[in-house]
């Protein structure tokens, strides 16, 4: 049985029409026969499956795959990868495969920890990539950062810099412009404060996003629904 077989067989068990149905309406980008309708926990346990029986690799080559839940299991196990160089080689192979945020966010390179630079620089290369999806993934692995030691402020100005008409580009920028002014408030707050530091769909998504937050303490919602 190949690889593929196995992790389907895996998925099989927890898959649910609802489930399927529900993610089909939040990704309407993607046809939603490509859903199976399978919980993240269960795709968790197909990727830990395929890494334990070194099978990752044959599964990789398996792909473009006709599910997206088998698109997650392969960037799942992408994260696993501990060598920054053969995790940026093998990214590079499904990335223009990637075609939904779904995928996309589901990025989160274990190698960062013990190699930031490389993965950072990585990310931002991805970032000004002319496919939609590798920059959303370059700019979810910057997101990554911003609670490590892997972040410096000037990654501000790379995600800035980003300027597509793309509604799930944008988003991911608003995405980490929002979490950026949580995680690191002096360095992000001229981005939101000042128009045209950004472009004005990724501000506005931030600010709306920032409101939003929990996190966000009622005088920072005064302060943002202040802004010009």
């Amino acid at each position: 049985m190949s690889a593929t077989d196995d992790v389907l067989r895996s998925l099989e068990g927890a898959r649910t029409d609802k489930l399927a149905a529900f993610n089909a309406r939040l990704t309407p980008t993607v046809d939603a026969e490509r859903f199976l309708g399978v919980p993240m926990a269960q795709m968790r346990r197909a990727a830990q499956a395929l890494r334990r029986a070194g099978r990752a690799d044959e599964f990789f080559r398996s792909a473009p795959h006709v599910y997206v839940e088998l698109d997650i299991v392969h960037m799942l196990c992408l994260n696993t990868e501990a060598d920054p160089a053969q995790w940026q080689r093998k990214m590079e192979e499904f990335l223009p495969l990637v075609d939904n945020w779904m995928v996309a966010d589901s990025v989160k390179p274990a190698c960062m920890g013990a190699h930031p630079g490389a993965v950072v620089a990585a990310a931002r290369r991805w970032a000004g990539s002319d496919h939609a999806y590798t920059v959303r993934v370059g700019v979810c692995v910057l997101m990554g950062a911003l609670r490590t030691s892997a972040y410096a402020a000037d990654h501000l100005d790379w995600v800035a810099g980003i300027d597509w008409d793309d509604y799930y580009v944008q988003m991911a920028c608003a995405w980490y412009f929002a979490t950026a002014f949580d995680a690191h408030r002096e360095d992000a707050v001229p981005y939101a404060a000042e128009p045209g530091r950004l472009p004005d769909p990724v501000r506005r998504r931030a600010l709306r996003k920032i409101l939003e937050s929990r996190r966000t303490t009622p005088e920072e919602r005064a302060w943002v629904r202040a802004l010009p």
